[in-house]
This record gives structure tokens, C-alpha cells and sequence, in this order.
């Protein structure tokens, strides 16, 4: 009898040619499924045609949001082994993709011997960037078996930020350690271990497990002599200690493979939460708030409704790869024409649908204490939603009305990835007692009126602070997702102790407002929002009317409406490419005739 181990332990592309395979290459599909892709594409790094196979699942829709997993084929093979070999680990990863509807992507990453060098490791990195331009794109799960499992486990050390879940078949953690297939590895690599040891270090994901904050599944045999376990069950050992999710499958009896059971178990286990983790943590949102380039406030977006503009914004949007765009609603004007408020906003949803983006509407808000005013919106700034003087009972009813028509209408609607109930409650020139007591309890009949509609979709509230936000005070044990705004150095902090509350919450957290210039730049909170694996919503997509975008530099805003861009620094950080692409992508403003050039970081 074989004795084995099974421990869980938890705590953009410049050129493209898709070409659709045979019958016979499609493997493990239903007849009637999507044709599998093989796609060529000019490799960013250094201009040569690379490729990669993708694989539908049946019934896959284009349009609806989707996961991938990214299947890093072993030495002397290629980007087919995943999608055509019989072998268990191989057909493993093909039915855990089709039970799960992902899309199965199959990359050469430099052909037969590439063990993740440069090269490597940026068409991999540009595969994903590729796909999400392609799909409305959520996680990202990478796997691999002996060099692939080595691979896998590189890039997600390499890139944490872009990956949800790694399953290493068979592979070594330590590239410094390991003694085969040396010709090839410094092939990859541009060297020996001799001469650039750093860039082995690099790539050994043993000495960078603070990185792997996702889900580890691990499988490794002790009589493995082409990739010996040793370094993988010293990475696990480690994240244990770190108690950081992972699962290790040891067979000390076993050879070099993996049989299709332990396959299966690892990948179930990296894509599926733990007992003590959230379903979805919305750790895939890659978002903006939203208002539209010709208005200067929440009324006149609704009141002044342009869906040719809205329809070229939100294309700015989608080369930018967000996938959900924070949308402020207004009682006054549904109240003013129902039928043309609820038709525009379906008008909203479908032009985002036709952009791969889901809208994050919000219902009430009580910034920044204005009443709103249907006749001189045109030269105001920000308008609350309903106003300070429209929060008592009385007003409940026509209150009720206006969600049931708004979220009722969507209860059930795709588009709609989460319903915002109130915004920032309490950042109002209303400051009494009475005032702050009338807000929390018009919020308290807000969520319940929400609530009383039965959307499929999660309720937040777009809270200012992170505390507030965990608060169960504040309704933080009513709301599904926990969403909280920062606008300070003290980001990481504020995001820690969110992820903290919301543990014990049992709940989701998202950031829903961040970003302002010059104290908290593009530069400075994107890089954080990646680490700490959080999904996000900046202020704002639009260089437009609002008063956040008047100012100079502007404190807030990204993209102009002639689709230029004030800083393409600040756009690379939002798409995680290079500041030449991002140029490419959107050209930045130049200064007009007689102003004198501002450096790119002057407004930080």
C-alpha cells in the first residue's frame, strides 16, 4: 500500500492572430462548446510571435464574467500538453476548468524549456492583460506540473498582485537548490546561478512566502529524483507558520506525476473558499467611480442624460480593464419623470454591459449637504440624495418607492455587481446630534428597504472611514460587503484593519473611494492596493465638471474627454503595464501654447 500525506493547512498586446483548432484538438469539450483558440500575439519584451491556446467552456458566454486558470506545461513539451494529453494531471486541470466554467489558457512561455526566465514571465503577464482586454475577467488561478509546477509557483512569487490561486504539481521552490536541467534553466535565465544568483533568487518562491497571500496547493513525492520535493515542503512548512491558506498532498512513496485525484483535490481546493473564508472576495474589482465628462454633479448626470458621451467614457474605461464603475443615483430626478430616470439608468446598465463593466449603483448619499435643485444644477457642485430634510418618516414612503422601482426592476440583474446604499453617510455641513441621528436612522430604513426587494446582488454602505465600516454600530453586521473610503498616507493601515474587521465578520471588504492628489497619488496607493489583495474603486475616471477635477492639478480624475490622460504614469499604475504602453493607450496632455511644461510628478 502506497503511504501518502494529505495536510490542509489555513489561517496589453501589440499585435493578435486567433486561429480556431480542429475537432481533434478540443479534447475534453462538449461538441457543441466554443472552438479552442490558438493565439498568436508579438510578444511586449522583445517583439517575437508567441503562443497560447484557450479553451471555452460549454455554453461560455463572452459577455458574463468568468475566472481562467492558466495550465504551465513541463519541460520539453508545449503549449498543447494541457489542452490534448491524457495524462491524469493534464486532464485534471481540463475538467476542473469545464466543471467550473473557467477559461482553460495554455501558454508556450517560451516553448519547451523555459522554467520561467524574463521573457517567460512577461508573456504570461501579458497573456492575462490580453484576456481581460478580451473578457470580463474576475480571478486568475495559475497551475503547472514539474517545470510548469516550478513555473507557477515563480510568477505568483513574481506577481502576487495578478493571481488568486496557485497549484504546484511536482515542482521546486528554489532554483539556487536545484541541480537539473541546468543548460536549459540558464538558457531562460541569461546565466548560471554563478553569475546572477539574484536572478535565481528571484524566482525561487521559497524565499519570498510573505508574497504568496492566495491559496497553495502543493503536490510533491518523495521519490521524486527529477524535481525532488525537498524546497516545496519547505515552502509549505513556512506558510503554515505564516497561516496563510495551503494544501499540501505528499506521497513519500511516489514518483514524479501526480494522479488525477490529488490533481483534482489541489485545484478544488485553490479555487474554492476555505470554512472560515467569504465565497467572493470581491478581490477582483478593478474599478472607478463614475461621472459622466459633461456633468458637474449627481443631478445633472441624470437630468442632462448624454449616452453618446457615457458610451465614449465608458470606452475609456474598458481600455483601462476595469470591470465595474460606482455610480451615484438621484431621488429628485426619478421623482421628477420616473419613467425617464429608471429608462436612462437601464440605458446606463446596457451601454456598461456592451463594455464588459458591472455598475455599483448608489442609492443615497449625504455628501456634502446641499440640497438637490432641478433648476440651477447646471452651476452647483455636489448634491446629497435625498437631502438632510427629506430623512424623516414621513418621506419613507416615497423613499420606498424609489428603491422598489430602481432595485426591484434589478433584483436579479447581472449588470448590477453590488447595491451602495448610502454614501458616506455622515460627511454632511449637518453636524448636530439630532442631524447625525437622523442619518442613522434613515440608513437603518434604507437597508431594510433594500433588503425588502430581495436582489440577488450584495448590499455596502460607502462608508468615509475603515472603522466606521467594520462597525456594528453602523450597521456593519447588515450589509454583505464591507466598503470603506481613504484619502490618507495611512492607506495600508486603513486596508489592514478593514481586512481585520471583515475577518471577524465574517464578510468581504472592498475600497470603494481612493485616490487624491497630491498626498495620496496613482503612484503611491495602486501599488498597495495590489499587495494587500484588495479590490478597489478610485475617484474618478473622468477629468471632467466635478469640483474634485477643477482644481490645479486637478486633485482628482484620470482621463480627459478627448481621451487624454493628465499623467500616463498614473495610468500604468491603474493598468500594472509600463509607462509607454500606457502613453500608447493614452496620450498625455500637453501644456497649452505659452504654459510651461509641468514635470509628471510635480502634483505629488
Amino acid at each position: 500500500m502506497v503511504r501518502y500525506l494529505i495536510t490542509w493547512w489555513a489561517g496589453a498586446v501589440v499585435g493578435l492572430a486567433i486561429t480556431l483548432s480542429s475537432p481533434a484538438a478540443r479534447g475534453y469539450q462538449d461538441p457543441a462548446a466554443p472552438p479552442v483558440q490558438d493565439v498568436t500575439f508579438t510578444a511586449a519584451f522583445d517583439g517575437s510571435a508567441q503562443q497560447y491556446v484557450l479553451v471555452p467552456p460549454p455554453g461560455f458566454d463572452p459577455g458574463a464574467p468568468c475566472d481562467i486558470l492558466i495550465a504551465l506545461h513541463g519541460h520539453g513539451s508545449d503549449r498543447w500538453q494541457f489542452v490534448q494529453n491524457p495524462r491524469d494531471e493534464c486532464r485534471a486541470a481540463r475538467d476542473v476548468a469545464c466543471r467550473h466554467a473557467m477559461l482553460l489558457v495554455s501558454p508556450d512561455y517560451r516553448a519547451s524549456t523555459s522554467w520561467m526566465g524574463p521573457a517567460a514571465e512577461a508573456d504570461v503577464a501579458q497573456i492575462i492583460a490580453e484576456i481581460r482586454q478580451r473578457y470580463h475577467v474576475r480571478r486568475v488561478y495559475i497551475c503547472g506540473g514539474s517545470m510548469g509546477g516550478s513555473a507557477c509557483l515563480a510568477f505568483a512569487a513574481l506577481h502576487p498582485e495578478l493571481i488568486d490561486g496557485v497549484m504546484s504539481m511536482n515542482g521546486t521552490a528554489n532554483f539556487l537548490e536545484y541541480a537539473n536541467f541546468q543548460e536549459a534553466i540558464e538558457a531562460s535565465f541569461g546565466g548560471t546561478k554563478w553569475e546572477i544568483p539574484l536572478e535565481y533568487k528571484q524566482r525561487s518562491a521559497e524565499y519570498w512566502p510573505e508574497r504568496l497571500k492566495m491559496r497553495v496547493a502543493i503536490t510533491a513525492s518523495g521519490q521524486d529524483t527529477v524535481v525532488p520535493p525537498d524546497s516545496v515542503l519547505r515552502l509549505a512548512t513556512v506558510l503554515r507558520a505564516l497561516q496563510r491558506p495551503v494544501l499540501l498532498i505528499h506521497r513519500p512513496e511516489a514518483g514524479h506525476d501526480t494522479c488525477y485525484d490529488d490533481a483534482v483535490t489541489a485545484l478544488e481546493f485553490i479555487i474554492q473558499p476555505g470554512p472560515d473564508e467569504v465565497q467572493d472576495d470581491f478581490r477582483w474589482l478593478r474599478g472607478a467611480n463614475y461621472v459622466p465628462a459633461y456633468a458637474r454633479n449627481d443631478v445633472q448626470t441624470w437630468m442632462d442624460y448624454d449616452p453618446a458621451i457615457i458610451d465614449r467614457d465608458l470606452g475609456y474605461a474598458e481600455t483601462l480593464q476595469l470591470n465595474c464603475l460606482r455610480v451615484f443615483l438621484q431621488v429628485a430626478v426619478y421623482e421628477h419623470d420616473p419613467q425617464q430616470f429608471l429608462d436612462r439608468f437601464e440605458n446606463l446598465l446596457s451601454l456598461c454591459a456592451k463594455h464588459r463593466i458591472q455598475v455599483m449603483p448608489v442609492l443615497f448619499d449625504s455628501c456634502f449637504g446641499e440640497f438637490p435643485d432641478l433648476d440651477g444644477y447646471r452651476d452647483k457642485d455636489w448634491m446629497a440624495c435625498p437631502g438632510q430634510n427629506r430623512l424623516g418618516r414621513e418621506h419613507w414612503p416615497a423613499m420606498e418607492q424609489y428603491v422598489r422601482d430602481v432595485v426591484g426592476r434589478h433584483r436579479q440583474d447581472p449588470r448590477v455587481v453590488m447595491w451602495d446604499v448610502m454614501n458616506e453617510p455622515y460627511v454632511t455641513s449637518f453636524q448636530s446630534e439630532a442631524d447625525r441621528q437622523a442619518i442613522h436612522t434613515f440608513l437603518g430604513q434604507a437597508l431594510d428597504m433594500t433588503r425588502r426587494q430581495e436582489p440577488c446582488q450584495p448590499l455596502t454602505i460607502g462608508w468615509e472611514t475603515a472603522a466606521l465600516a467594520i462597525d456594528p454600530a453602523q450597521y456593519a453586521d447588515q450589509v454583505d460587503v464591507i466598503a470603506f473610503h481613504n484619502y490618507t498616507r495611512d492607506l495600508r493601515a486603513a486596508v489592514r484593519a478593514a481586512q481585520a474587521g471583515a475577518k471577524q465578520l465574517g464578510k468581504p471588504v472592498i475600497i470603494n473611494e481612493v485616490v487624491g492628489r497630491p498626498h495620496q497619488s496613482f503612484e503611491f496607493a495602486m501599488p498597495i492596493l495590489r499587495e494587500e489583495r484588495i479590490g478597489w474603486c478610485f475617484w474618478e475616471l473622468m477629468l471632467g465638471r466635478t469640483q474634485f477635477s477643477r482644481s490645479d492639478p486637478p486633485y482628482q480624475g484620470l482621463i480627459y474627454p478627448d481621451g487624454q490622460c493628465y499623467d500616463a504614469a498614473e495610468v500604468a499604475q491603474v493598468m500594472h503595464i509600463g509607462r509607454e504602453e500606457a502613453e500608447r493607450l493614452f496620450p498625455p496632455r500637453l501644456p497649452a501654447p505659452g504654459e510651461p511644461v509641468q514635470p509628471a510628478d510635480a502634483a505629488r
